[in-house]
Parts: C-alpha cells; structure tokens; sequence
C-alpha cells in the first residue's frame, strides 16, 4: 500500500441495488488503477447508511485521472463525494463533490 490516497464516500439511501452497484464500481476501479499502474483498490466499507471505497498509490492526482471517468458516470447517490489525500492520514486533503 502506498501513502496517497483517494477515498470514495457514498451515502446510501437503501435503494435497491446499491450495496451490488459500489461491490461492482469496486471491481471496476481497482480494474483500471491497476491496469494503469497507478495504485490498488484496497478494499470497502459498506454499511446501512454509507459506502466507502479505499484506492491507493503513490500519486493521488494520478489515482484520480485514472478513474474520474468512471466515478463521474457511476449515478453515485447525492452528497457524495471524493477525498484526495496527498500522504499518510493527517496530511492534506482536496474534496471533490460529485
């Protein structure tokens, strides 16, 4: 696991499918961020009322260009949003609201 981080935040409404649709964009993302060499999906938290999904890499900008495209056209509920964290925990972060 590396030091940068993007960190994908879902609330989630209890709609049907919603739970099968983040396990699948999971899938989708750690697809492509290892295609691209930038990082690894290092895995969910996935709750009653939030989804998160945790990406890692040396390069959080580079993370974030990897996958933007399929974020932006994943219907993510609103309110949700994604952290760029640029280093360990406590370093800073850049909030992007989808």
């Amino acid at each position: 696991m590396e030091d940068h981080a993007v960190i994908v935040n879902a609330p989630l409404q209890g709609a049907s499918g919603e739970f099968e649709n983040l396990h699948e964009l999971g899938d989708q993302l750690a697809a492509r961020v290892e295609a691209a060499g930038v990082g690894e999906l290092d895995g969910d938290l996935i709750g009653e009322d939030l989804g998160i999904l945790y990406l890692y890499g040396p390069d959080a900008d580079r993370v974030w260009l990897a996958i933007e495209d399929l974020i932006r056209a994943a219907s993510l509920p609103a309110g949700a949003h994604v952290i760029k964290r640029y280093g360990p925990p406590g370093s800073p972060e850049t909030q992007i609201d989808l």
